[in-house]
């Protein structure tokens, strides 16, 4: 655990007097609560607090520490307020990079909400399905849909979206609709090379798994293109939910191996270092994680 947070930890123990009531204050079990506060002795080589089964006694090293401590959590909350304020009126340049289909389908009417409320901020969006240098290329940040590799990148979860495995109606009519995943052996299916391997999806039924080698008739890297060969009757997809959605609510695509998880894939923001991320970019990923969030 971070030292902010240990020191929250104490903070609240001395302020509560016992662990018992610092634990109802955090939300956290006694135990747990304990843990932690001998984490923080133990990293700062100090006795902070006398315990014994019936009292609980701050030394002098505590009380000391005590008193920084609340001056500097106060300082942090209000650091925090600060950027907030400013973050009222960003302005400036935000250049992101995204995979095509998701900056059309999320990101778009995200920073249109964003521009609309902050008119001093510009940003440069790059719709692209390649994984750009973002270092060497000017990025302030880039999205990541599905599994990272290794990166030295920092990497902030914005949120998850899970896979579908759909097929249009004129599709399921001609074909039928597979009852198991081993049908999709038989069954022509479009792969989308940037979310599924090129010639096995793996499903899920409670604890059994299905490793499927598709009849695969057509490779894209691009999810609208493969949602567009769905829709024309060509075959199954397997596709994100968010770009599924709209076609799945207006019935141009149906459903299949709903009983059959497909997995989820996780969504990431990436950018070259915490430590020097402008207040613009920090808050545009603050807003899209609640813009996502709220959308899901």
């Amino acid at each position: 655990m971070d030292t902010l947070n240990l020191m929250k930890n104490f903070v609240a123990v001395v302020e509560e007097g016992s662990f018992t009531g610092a634990a109802k204050r955090l939300g956290k079990t006694k135990a747990l609560l304990s843990i932690q506060v001998t984490q923080l002795e133990e990293k700062l080589k100090v006795r902070l607090l006398q315990r014994s089964t019936r009292s609980l006694t701050i030394t002098e090293a505590g009380n000391a520490y005590w008193g920084e401590a609340k001056r500097i959590l106060a300082d942090v909350e209000n650091l925090e307020s600060q950027l907030l304020n400013q973050n009222m009126s960003l302005s400036g340049n935000i250049r992101v990079s995204t995979p095509t289909t998701y900056g059309e389908e999320v990101l778009t009417p995200f920073i249109s909400k964003l521009i609309v409320a902050h008119p001093e901020l510009h940003v440069d969006m790059m719709l692209t399905d390649r994984h750009v240098d973002i270092v060497n290329e000017g990025y302030d940040l880039a999205i990541r849909v599905g599994h990272l590799k290794d990166s030295n990148l920092i990497a902030r979860r914005l949120g998850q979206t899970r896979l579908v495995t759909c097929a249009s109606p004129a599709f399921i009519s001609k074909h039928g609709s597979p009852k198991s995943p081993e049908q999709l052996r038989e069954m022509p299916c479009i792969v989308d090379s940037n979310y599924a391997s090129l010639s096995q999806w793996h499903y899920v039924k409670k604890d059994e798994k299905f490793n499927v080698d598709v009849k695969n008739i057509v490779t894209v890297n691009n999810a609208r293109s493969a949602t567009s060969f769905a829709l024309a009757g060509a075959g199954i997809v397997a596709i994100p939910y968010f770009i599924a959605h709209q076609f799945l609510v207006d019935g141009r695509l149906t459903v299949v191996l709903a009983d059959f998880e497909l997995g989820v894939l996780p969504i990431h923001a990436l950018y070259p270092s915490r430590k020097h991320l402008s207040v613009k970019v920090s808050y545009f990923v603050e807003a899209l994680i609640e813009f996502f969030n709220n959308e899901s």
